[in-house]
């Protein structure tokens, strides 16, 4: 659908699960934005395209719902 009056579109994402993991403090990962280094409990997230990132545990819980498979 095109938007012709200029109002905001909302958009919902599709579900997706992502494989998380707890990440060694210092290790180095290569992002899509260059090399971040992981804190002491952060969590490394792989995406549905195999990229990864660290993500802060306090963000992680208000963000994410962990499912167990």
């Amino acid at each position: 659908m095109i938007n012709t009056n200029n109002d905001f579109l909302w958009d919902i994402p599709k579900l997706n699960r992502l494989k998380v993991r707890k990440a060694v403090k210092g290790e180095k990962l290569e992002t899509l934005n260059g090399t971040v280094y992981a804190n002491d409990g952060d969590y490394v997230i792989i995406c549905v395209n195999g990229e990864k990132y660290t993500c802060d545990p306090n963000i992680f819980k208000l963000i994410y719902d962990v499912v167990e498979e």
